[in-house]
């Protein structure tokens, strides 16, 4: 769990990138071809950054700049993980973990290595060892 409130995206095109550049909320959204209604409710947080919002700041300020539009979901992803974790509290705490570890066979896992490696999370999975898949 995270311990500090993450900014929404928004509030750091507002106070950031908007006043560096010098430029209004309808020159922006004319710029990223939003209406200015849908580029203010994203400024003020009433809106989430979209992957189609994302990939037009990246775009717009282009990936040196702005960041990529990874960059702008994965803040979306941690504010909204931040007040979900927040408002799911007392539902979470009557959730009891699964003791995976009783219940695969030594050395399983739900999740196999080989399938985080071709994702890119994890090392390949050592020869010889043994993954159960959930499906």
């Amino acid at each position: 769990m995270q311990m500090h409130n993450p900014p929404h995206p928004g509030e750091t095109l507002r106070d950031d990138v908007l006043p560096a550049l010098g430029l209004s909320v309808t020159a922006v959204a004319e710029q990223l071809g939003v209406t200015r209604v849908t580029l203010s409710r994203v400024l003020h947080g009433q809106s989430a950054i979209s992957p189609e919002m994302a990939l037009r700041l990246e775009r717009w300020l282009g990936v040196d700049y702005g960041g990529r539009a990874s960059v702008w979901l994965g803040m979306q992803a941690a504010y909204d993980l931040w007040n979900a974790e927040r408002s799911a509290r007392a539902v979470l705490k009557k959730i009891k973990p699964v003791d995976l570890a009783a219940l695969l066979p030594v050395g399983g896992h739900p999740v196999s290595s080989a399938a985080l490696h071709d994702r890119g999370d994890a090392a390949p999975a050592e020869s010889g060892t043994r993954s159960v898949h959930v499906q």
